[in-house]
């Protein structure tokens, strides 16, 4: 673990979250001061304020979350999303997730992590190419996490499953039962380590998004060397 915390402080010096880019809607129900200029600090502030500036959240603020910040328009407002929803927090105070909300967690991460910001962090699929990848190189004591579908091209251009597999057949997984609690855990105690920070575990979820398309395909291609043999 060691060494993958010294790897992850490096790559924070070389990646600073002020480069971080995520544009908010002109429709935030949130009002961000004017003097919190810059994609990072004005994301941090709403993290930080959503859920106790806006008290008791309603249905239209969580599709906001994941429709409009999220940007994932195919999470409809369905009764059967409703009920996703609805039973989301329960799901995150007993530890465990059912294969339903795992099987969207890209979109229900989001409201958690605007929920409890404190607490849980965006599953997305960036983020745990970056993680699956750190983990592989300079912790593979650990299982990796079931990485969500994407829509990045880079990141989509090579499939890690495949080169950890191919490596390692042995490769284990976290069930989806608790791999976002577990997730959510080791961000955590990254973070700490990393920026010295308890309250926002974000800060390292940003970093992992960051990093996923730029040093973490460029690292992988450079590693990566592909050998066939036909045979005789």
């Amino acid at each position: 673990m060691n060494v993958l915390i010294e790897n992850l402080k490096a790559l924070a010096t070389a990646a600073p979250l002020e480069n971080f880019t995520w544009e908010i809607p002109d429709n935030c129900p949130v009002k961000i001061p004017a003097e919190i200029t810059g994609s990072y600090k004005r994301n941090e502030y709403l993290k930080d304020n959503f859920a106790s500036s806006l008290g008791h959240l309603n249905n239209d603020q969580l599709y906001w979350v994941i429709n409009q910040w999220g940007g994932i328009g195919s999470f409809k407002r369905t009764e059967k999303n409703d009920a996703l929803l609805k039973v989301l927090k329960d799901q995150l105070g007993v530890g465990r997730l059912r294969k339903a909300s795992f099987e969207r967690i890209s979109s229900l991460s989001k409201v958690a992590s605007f929920l409890e910001p404190t607490n849980y962090v965006i599953y997305d699929s960036r983020a745990i190419y970056s993680l699956n990848w750190l983990i592989y190189l300079y912790a593979n004591h650990l299982p990796l996490y079931p990485q969500p579908s994407g829509r990045n091209s880079e990141v989509a251009s090579i499939d890690c499953k495949t080169i950890f597999e191919l490596h390692n057949p042995k490769v284990q997984y976290h069930s989806f039962k608790t791999a976002y609690h577990s997730y959510c855990d080791l961000i955590r105690q990254l973070n700490i380590a990393v920026f010295e920070d308890s309250q926002r575990p974000y800060k390292l979820e940003m970093l992992l998004f960051m990093l996923a398309p730029t040093y973490i395909v460029n690292q992988i291609r450079s590693m990566i060397t592909v050998t066939i043999d036909g045979g005789a």
